[in-house]
C-alpha cells in the first residue's frame, strides 16, 4: 500500500464516521451493518498506522479537515465531539497494529547488516562512509527525513537535542536526507545543527535494505552494521536500545 492510497483509504474511513454522526443527528438509528462496515474498516485502517508513521499529530490534521467537510452537514456540537470519539475508537488499534509492526521488523532486521562501506556524500559534497563515522564509537543514530516532510521538520529541534547530548556518550547523530544534496544543504544552513549532514545513495539502497516506507526515521546501528533499533524517533524502544549500549 502506498502513502496515496493509504491517505485516501483514511479518509474514506473518517468520512464513514461523518456519515453515522450525520445519521445520529438526523435521528435515524445506525444500523448493525455499518457499524460492522465501520468497525472493520477500522481494523484494517489500523494495521497500517505504523508503517506510514501516523500519529496523534497527522489524526489532528485530518480531523480538522473532516470538520471543515462536515460544516453544515452535521450539528457543531456533533462534529467538535467527533475527534474524541475517532481517537479513542483508533488509539488501541494503532498500539496493537504497532506492537506486531515492531515484532516483524525486529525479526527481519535480526541478521541484517548494513554495509558499513558504502559510501555516503554529505550535504556539501564531501565522501564518508558510516564505517568512518562508527570509528570508535559505540554506534551511529541516523535519521532518515526529506524537506518536504512536515513531520521531519518538525522533529528537527529534537534532533538536535539528541545529537549534543548523545555525541559525547559515543552515539554519532547523522541525518540522512531522502533527496538531494541541494535540499539538504539548504536546510543545514537555515537549521544551522551540528551533526553529519549525509544524502543517501541514488536508488535509495538504505531505505530499500531497511525497508524504510516512512518518514521520520531513526535507525540505530552498531559499528559492525547490525541494526539495533529501527522505528520513529520518538519512540520510547530507542531510549531502551539506547540504555543498553550504556548511554542513558
Amino acid at each position: 500500500m502506498n502513502n496515496r492510497f493509504f491517505f485516501v483509504f483514511l479518509s474514506l474511513f473518517f468520512y464513514l464516521c461523518g456519515v453515522l454522526l450525520a445519521k445520529e443527528d438526523k435521528a435515524a438509528s445506525v444500523s448493525k451493518k455499518d457499524a460492522e462496515v465501520l468497525e472493520a474498516l477500522g481494523a484494517s485502517v489500523g494495521t497500517h498506522f505504523h508503517k506510514f508513521g501516523f500519529d496523534d499529530t497527522e489524526m489532528k490534521f485530518f480531523l480538522k479537515g473532516l470538520r471543515k467537510g462536515l460544516a453544515g452537514e452535521v450539528k457543531e456540537e456533533r462534529i467538535r465531539s467527533m475527534g474524541p470519539r475517532i481517537q479513542a475508537f483508533m488509539r488501541p488499534r494503532m498500539k496493537a497494529a504497532q506492537a506486531r509492526d515492531r515484532e516483524e521488523e525486529k525479526k527481519l532486521m535480526g541478521n541484517l547488516r548494513v554495509p558499513m562501506n558504502l559510501e555516503i556524500q554529505t550535504s556539501d559534497g564531501q565522501k564518508t562512509t558510516l564505517g568512518d563515522l562508527a570509528k570508535g564509537k559505540k554506534g551511529v543514530l541516523l535519521d532518515f527525513w526529506a524537506s518536504w516532510c512536515g513531520p521531519c521538520m518538525n522533529l528537527m529541534p529534537e534532533l538536535e537535542k539528541k545529537a549534543k547530548q548523545l555525541g559525547p556518550k559515543g552515539i554519532v547523530v547523522a541525518g540522512m536526507n531522502t533527496e538531494n544534496a541541494g535540499k539538504a544543504e539548504s536546510v543545514r544552513k537555515k537549521r544551522k545543527i551540528a551533526f553529519s549532514w549525509l544524502v543517501e545513495p541514488d536508488g535509495r539502497p538504505l531505505s530499500q535494505m531497511l525497508k524504510i516506507n516512512s518518514i521520520p526515521r531513526m535507525i540505530l546501528i552498531a559499528p559492525d552494521g547490525k541494526v539495533l533499533f529501527n522505528g520513529h524517533p520518538m519512540d520510547d524502544e530507542l531510549v531502551s536500545t539506547l540504555g543498553d549500549l550504556g548511554v542513558n
